[in-house]
């Protein structure tokens, strides 16, 4: 019987573009790690996928920001954009609801891109190891990836 959902620990890049650290995030909670360790991704893309298997946490119902717990209970954070919140949801689309399993690939939501920078805010996607603020390795900074490409292992 083949299952469905690998219990891998690893973080792929959620979506295509330039791929850089999270201290370059020109939010001062996210840059200085206050919530975890991560990246984020300069997006070329309108869709966000799962960047790891686990379920669905959290979800923020404006959709711009989601929570998945991982199989061995790591929590990595999803989050489109720097002040999308205020958005109230426009420009964003998701069918996803808490406590849906998700493998990494699935899409997460559908944004926007350009609604979004019509409202003059800037849409880095970021991802975020809660609870783990060690410097961990991450591959690809600096480089343009694709989705699914590995960016970090725990």
């Amino acid at each position: 019987m083949r299952r469905f959902f690998r219990k891998d620990l690893k973080i792929y890049a959620p979506t295509a573009g330039k791929c850089r650290d999270i201290v370059h995030c020109e939010d001062k909670v996210f840059s200085a790690k206050m919530m975890g360790d991560g990246f984020l991704i300069e997006p070329t893309q309108q869709v966000v996928v799962s960047p790891c298997d686990g379920r669905i946490k959290a979800l923020f119902p404006t959709k711009h920001a989601f929570g998945i717990e991982m199989y061995n209970g790591q929590e990595v954070m999803v989050h489109v954009g720097l002040d999308t919140v205020r958005l109230k949801g426009e420009g964003f689309r998701s069918s996803l609801q808490v406590g849906d399993r998700i493998r990494h690939g699935e899409p997460l939501v559908e944004f926007d891109m350009d609604y979004i920078r019509s409202q003059d805010i800037k849409i880095p996607v970021l991802v975020v190891l809660l609870q783990n603020f060690a410097d961990n390795k991450k591959d690809h900074i600096g480089e343009m990836v694709e989705a699914d490409t590995v960016v970090m292992e725990l």
